[in-house]
C-alpha cells in the first residue's frame, strides 16, 4: 500500500520542483558580451560591453505601495583610452538599465531618469579622460595606468519612487586611490528628483540627530557639524525601512576612514519625514 502511495504522488513531487526551478528568475542569468575597437590617430578606444539580466524587483516595500515587476539589470562596460599610442586611462562601469514588464510610463520615466545620470556620470569620466591625454601630451605619461571604476546600488524601488547609489573609484597615475558616491532619489509621479527639503519636514532637527549619533565617533574633524550641515542634502538615500545618510571619504572625516554612515528607521524620525516623504515609503 505504502509503495503504491509513494508512486502516486512521485511524478507530482517531480512537476513541482521543475515548476518551482523554471519560475525562479535566479536560476537564469543571461549574458551577453559585445566588443568594438575604434581607432585614429589621437585616440584608441576598446570597448568590451557585459550586459546581465538579473531577477526582477517584485516585492511589496510597505503598506500602500503597490509593486511592480521588473526595476533595472546591470550593464558593464570596459575601455581603454589612450592618446599617442599610450594608455591615458582605464574605464571599468556597471550601470542600470531600465528593464520594467507591463508598465510602459515608469519604464519610460525610469530610462529617462537613467540616461540623464549617465550623461552626468560620462560627463565627469571626459572630464578625467582629458586630463590625463593632456598629461601625455605635455610628456609626463603617468608612472601607472590610471583606472576609473562605477558601480550602482539599486537602495529601494517601488511604482512610486527609486533610489540609486554611484561609487566611483579612481586610481590616478600615481597610484593614490580617490573614493566618492553619489545618490540619486526619484519619484515616478512627477518625473522629478526628491529634495531634502521635500522629503523632510524638519530638516533642521534631522541634521541635529545626526550629530548627536556623530557625537559616538571620536575621528572625524572637530567642526564636523557643521560639515554635515552643509552636506547632509546631497548625501542621503532611502532605502527600505531607513533613511541613510553615507559622507564621502574626507568629507566630514580623513580619507582612511572611509565612507562615514549614519543610519535611521524610518520610526526613529517618522517626526521629520514629510507627508510626501511618508506617502513615497508607504508609511502612516
Amino acid at each position: 500500500m505504502k509503495r503504491k502511495i509513494c508512486q502516486a504522488i512521485l511524478p507530482l513531487i517531480i512537476a513541482i520542483i521543475c515548476f518551482s526551478c523554471a519560475s525562479d528568475p535566479e536560476n537564469t542569468e543571461i549574458t551577453t558580451t559585445q566588443s568594438s575597437t575604434q581607432n585614429n590617430s589621437s585616440e584608441d578606444t576598446t570597448t568590451q560591453t557585459t550586459t546581465t539580466v538579473k531577477k526582477p524587483i517584485s516585492d511589496p516595500a510597505g503598506p500602500g505601495i503597490i509593486p511592480i515587476i521588473g526595476g533595472v539589470r546591470a550593464e558593464s562596460e570596459s575601455y581603454q583610452v589612450k592618446q599617442n599610442g599610450v594608455v591615458a586611462l582605464e574605464v571599468n562601469l556597471s550601470l542600470p538599465v531600465a528593464e520594467i514588464e507591463d508598465n510602459e510610463e515608469v519604464q519610460q520615466k525610469l530610462t529617462e531618469r537613467l540616461d540623464a545620470i549617465r550623461t552626468d556620470l560620462d560627463g565627469y569620466i571626459k572630464s578625467l579622460e582629458e586630463q590625463y591625454k593632456n598629461m601625455i601630451s605635455l610628456g609626463s605619461p603617468p608612472l601607472f595606468t590610471p583606472v576609473i571604476t562605477v558601480s550602482f546600488e539599486l537602495n529601494y524601488f517601488t511604482e512610486k519612487a527609486m533610489s540609486l547609489s554611484f561609487y566611483i573609484t579612481e586610481v590616478n597615475g600615481y597610484g593614490v586611490t580617490t573614493l566618492s558616491g553619489r545618490h540619486y532619489n526619484y519619484e515616478f509621479d512627477f518625473a522629478s528628483s526628491i529634495t531634502f527639503s521635500a522629503a523632510f519636514s524638519d530638516g533642521d532637527a534631522l541634521i541635529n540627530a545626526i550629530c548627536e549619533k556623530a557625537k559616538e565617533r571620536s575621528d572625524l574633524f572637530p567642526n564636523h557639524d557643521a560639515l554635515i550641515s552643509s552636506l547632509a542634502d546631497s548625501s542621503w538615500y532611502f532605502a527600505d525601512g531607513s533613511i541613510v545618510f553615507k559622507f564621502n571619504p574626507y568629507d566630514i572625516a580623513p580619507a582612511s576612514c572611509g565612507y562615514v554612515v549614519f543610519e535611521f528607521t524610518t520610526d526613529e524620525i517618522s517626526d521629520y519625514i514629510s507627508d510626501y516623504g511618508k506617502d513615497l515609503l508607504g508609511i502612516s
